[in-house]
């Protein structure tokens, strides 16, 4: 007995390290296939440069400087920070990021390339627990990590955050009710609160419908089989995930409804602007052809990022093989899933974004139908791996092997078709020589006719090995399958990754110009109306809110999120000349406000400055209105000579006090009330939840790979 209890334990440690040297192998291949973005090779360019960077840099500098981030000074003359829901202020890895390394054209590229991970590993999880085998789930979750959606929408960084945490949240709430203990809420809270804090609101606004469909379906199913026991402890167990996702969001929830009232966008949007850049049915092309979605974004209908749904040649096949081999419930349900989607996608070429809108609450308040495909691309990839594991452990038999093969003949002639279609239009196109900025010159130039050139005989390459291989199945047949799936993602990635994930400037450039910024925060030295947010091309790729980079305030911002009194005073006539004063100026000082030297002899010395606070002196012989060049919003105190004194809006935005004749230290300071507080509740209930994830939930499902379940 002990002889086989120790080859037992032997064979397990055997398992594990192989597992354990496969799960590394899928980690450097997406480094590799990535390796523009993790060899640090490339800046990333579009809104990851342009929007999210310098917001993070912000957050960065201020945790480096022992400043909560709460307030942004330097946009649309100023707004709360700490309420944005995509600035990443309430993110724990934006915190950890920026306040251990701060934000960089590295470190932007690192957090990118980390959700990356986390996807794969997610993807990884989920497969699992619904009953995949390892190698199996390790396929799928690459194929998830390279897929269309991470590439085409890299620059929107809150998506590739949200689409690395959903697996994560359905892994959980599938275990929830598939055991039913409560120790799986741990990890549900913690995942669904990184979504929330980390992610696009949206993407948390759909997934919390799919999983009350989730909890009303198998609630009413434990009624109908009368086990009310298992009722009781299911109902219970949500509500411990419930309390836990609350406690852990409280800060974001409260501060989020506060600026509700003041922020533009807080209301209903129209039905156009719901169905604004939808995955448009020409972008089907992009699950054979993805690299022609970087040619004329017209004939799409769409914007690029939008319109790339790519999971690979293989995971296509399998799909489409699962539903003619395996005609069961699961994979029925799957596809099914997977088409709904699929359809609210379209936007408004189908009714049913549409319909969503007008009856299904929230979903007026976003925009975007093409974000609804990851959840289309995780059924066909679930579909997928529970069709190809069939094939992988041979146990298809001979006329499901031959339809298999008639599928692969039927995709390589629809692709020799297209390439031929193409070729009676354009003529091939080369870059000039091997280099970035040749490459990027020739996508800007070529049509999508050209890029089918390039593509198609790739895929043709590609699914002809795939059919030689399904003849000849040697002992190497899986190593074979494996390298056709491999070079199959690595080549999607590398044709896309110049279109839509890096521009043709070389990060260290970029680091190096980074480093020349000014530190910590100088005092604000020009008149506001002298500085916009736009860049010069001095910190190419980054276009726009360059003013926050050299940490000067803009009177105008790159920025989604706006106050409604910004927009008010940015549409009002003679809005420039309001503005032709220094941060902290007096109202009657008229003959001064072209100079900052001459303000600063008439009694105003601001004396220190950062986004939350802000202290000067000022002198004056009689009683005078001073102003504060941003915008008011609860939160903002003003003090003179250390107490509190009132102050009101002027141009009904600006912050304003009435002082008294003499010298007096004026401090202006923003801190919403209690967000210490709720920050300390929130942070306690994730330290909780963590410990609780890590202890009871890390672990494999009793019987987890020796089933094949459905959701």
């Amino acid at each position: 007995m002990c002889y086989f209890s120790e080859a037992k334990n032997e064979l397990i440690n055997c398992v594990n390290r192989s597992n354990t040297i496969r799960f590394l192998a899928a980690v450097l291949f997406l480094l590799v296939a990535y390796w523009p973005v993790s060899g640090l090779q490339y800046a990333m360019k579009y809104d990851i440069m342009d929007w999210f960077y310098p917001m993070r840099y912000l957050i960065g500098e201020c945790l480096q400087n022992g400043v909560l981030p709460l307030w942004n000074p330097y946009t649309n003359l100023g707004y709360p920070l700490h309420a944005d829901p995509q600035s990443g202020a309430l993110y724990p890895i934006v915190w950890i990021i920026g306040y251990f390394l701060g934000y960089s054209p590295y470190t932007i590229n690192f957090e990118y390339i980390l959700h990356v991970i986390f996807a794969f590993y997610g993807m990884k999880k989920l497969c699992e627990v619904i009953g995949l085998e390892n190698d199996i789930s390790l396929i799928v979750g690459v194929c998830y990590a390279c897929c269309g959606f991470f590439v085409g929408n890299a620059q929107h960084l809150t998506w590739i955050i949200s689409a690395a945490w959903i697996p994560f949240i359905f892994y959980y709430y599938y275990k929830l009710i598939k055991e039913n203990s409560w120790k799986d809420a741990f990890g549900l809270s913690i995942f669904s609160f990184l979504l929330l804090t980390g992610g696009y609101p949206a993407f948390s606004i759909i997934v919390f419908y799919i999983l009350l469909i989730f909890f009303l379906f198998n609630f009413f199913n434990l009624l109908h089989r009368k086990e009310y026991a298992c009722v009781k402890r299911f109902f219970l167990n949500n509500c411990l995930f419930f309390i836990l996702f609350v406690l852990q969001g409280l800060t974001f929830f409260v501060f989020l409804s506060e600026v509700l009232d003041y922020m533009v966008r807080s209301d209903s949007l129209s039905l156009a602007e719901a169905q604004l850049l939808p995955f448009s049915p020409q972008s089907y092309i992009s699950f054979i052809l993805p690299f022609t979605t970087g040619g004329n974004a017209a004939f799409y209908q769409t914007d690029i990022s939008m319109a790339n749904g790519y999971f690979g040649l293989i995971g296509l096949l399998f799909c489409g093989l699962g539903l003619l081999v395996f005609r069961n419930k699961r994979i029925f349900l799957l596809a099914l899933g997977g088409l709904f989607f699929l359809l609210i996608a379209l936007g408004d070429f189908s009714f049913l974004r549409a319909w969503l809108f007008h009856n299904i609450p929230l979903m007026n308040l976003f925009r975007y139908p093409a974000l609804f495909r990851v959840f289309a691309l995780i059924c066909f990839l679930i579909l997928f791996g529970i069709t190809f594991q069939k094939y992988w452990n041979d146990g298809a038999n001979t006329l499901d092997w031959k339809k298999l093969r008639r599928l692969i003949i039927f995709l390589t002639l629809v692709v020799t078709g297209i390439f031929l279609f193409a070729f009676q239009k354009s003529a091939f196109l080369f870059p000039t020589q091997l280099s970035a900025k040749a490459i990027s010159t020739l996508l800007s130039q070529s049509t999508n006719s050209q890029m089918v050139l390039i593509q198609a005989p790739i895929q043709i390459f590609l699914l002809c090995f795939l059919l030689f291989i399904t003849y000849w199945k040697g002992q190497h047949f899986k190593k074979y399958l494996v390298l056709i799936i491999a070079l199959d993602l690595f080549l999607s990635v590398q044709l896309n990754i110049f279109i839509t994930v890096i521009s043709d400037q070389k990060a260290t450039i970029l680091q190096e110009k980074v480093k020349q910024l000014p530190k910590g925060f100088p005092i604000p030295k020009e008149n506001v109306s002298a500085t916009s947010h736009y860049g010069n091309g001095d910190y190419y790729p980054i276009w726009f809110n360059n003013n926050i980079l050299l940490k000067k305030i803009a009177y105008d911002g790159y920025n989604n999120f706006i106050l409604k009194s910004f927009k008010q005073f940015n549409d009002s006539p003679g809005k420039m000349e309001k503005l032709k004063f220094p941060i902290l100026h007096f109202d009657d000082s008229a003959i001064f406000k072209d100079s900052l030297i001459n303000q600063t002899k008439r009694g105003v010395e601001i004396q220190s400055f950062n986004p939350t606070n802000v202290k000067a002196k000022v002198k004056l012989s009689e009683k005078s209105k001073i102003i504060f060049l941003q915008a008011d919003y609860p939160g903002w105190q003003v003090k003179l000579n250390g107490n509190t004194i009132p102050h009101f809006k002027t141009e009904n935005i600006f912050i304003a006090a009435e002082i008294p004749a003499g010298e007096h230290v004026i401090e202006y300071n923003f801190y919403p009330k209690n967000y210490l507080y709720y920050l300390g509740i929130s942070a306690i209930a994730f330290l909780l939840a963590l410990i609780g994830t890590l202890k009871f939930c890390w672990r494999k499902t009793p019987g987890e790979q020796k089933r094949i379940v459905g959701f």
